[in-house]
């Protein structure tokens, strides 16, 4: 089984001092974006992926990535 990973960038902030605490943050920083990293429970298959074209931009939304072309 492979690892997996949930991005998670604002639900913790609703915990902002437990989630610092927890993780051992020294006053004056902070987090932003947590991305935890685990093994999955159960079987959930091949996951399917779009494009990066779909939803990588440069500078703006809808301007492609000069790099995907």
């Amino acid at each position: 089984m492979t690892l997996t990973r949930k991005w998670s960038n604002s639900r913790h902030l609703n915990h902002e001092k437990e989630v610092e605490a927890i993780f051992g943050l020294p006053p004056g920083v902070h987090s932003y974006a947590i991305l935890p990293i685990g093994y999955p429970l159960g079987n959930f298959g091949p996951v399917g992926r779009g494009s990066l074209a779909d939803v990588v931009y440069q500078d703006r939304w809808g301007q492609t990535y000069a790099a995907l072309d």
